[in-house]
């Protein structure tokens, strides 16, 4: 059972990845259009910035789940080194115990917010999608982000896919 868990992380961290790579060159490659068309050809990309402002929604939430994945987030340590091993591993634990409740917490709270049918009639100002397109995409990345950080805490800490990672 443990190891489809980890099979199913590791699949959705691979995936993860892909989508944020496309986010940041399809940000990119906009971004570089909107500057053609704009200055070259004198006719902007009407839907250029809220597109740019998506795909960097979609990077920004997928980078934060798969830094959870790689276990690479950033942490201020003040009371760690005062410690010893043993109290470092359960503030460790701790920690992230608390990263996962408040995952999910997000997680729940953009789930309820999506749910609600009228939040789907706002469409965008111009691109042809609702507005709740984003909540959605935030609501299943926190999901998928509590996945990773609950395969963390109940498989063994750190997991498999940590070999190299220099902390």
């Amino acid at each position: 059972m443990i190891g489809v868990l980890h099979l199913a992380d590791r699949l959705m961290a691979a995936i993860e990845k892909i989508v944020a790579l496309l986010a940041m060159i399809g940000l990119a490659g906009l971004l570089v259009a909107q500057v053609f068309f704009r200055y070259i050809l004198g006719a902007p990309l009407f839907f250029a910035e809220e597109v740019a402002l998506l795909l960097l929604i979609v990077a920004t939430f997928t980078g934060l789940s798969m830094l959870v994945y790689e276990r690479r987030m950033v942490a201020v340590e003040l009371i760690a080194p005062l410690m010893g091993p043993r109290g470092q591993a359960v503030l460790r634990w701790l920690m992230g115990a608390l990263v996962l409740v408040l995952a999910v917490a997000l997680a729940v709270y953009a789930w309820r917010y999506i749910s609600v049918p009228w939040v789907w009639s706002e469409q965008s100002a111009t691109f042809p999608m609702p507005r709740a397109v984003i909540q959605l995409y935030f609501a299943v990345q926190m999901i998928l982000l509590s996945f990773h950080q609950a395969i963390a805490l109940f498989t063994g800490g750190d997991g498999p896919h940590t070999a190299g990672v220099s902390t």
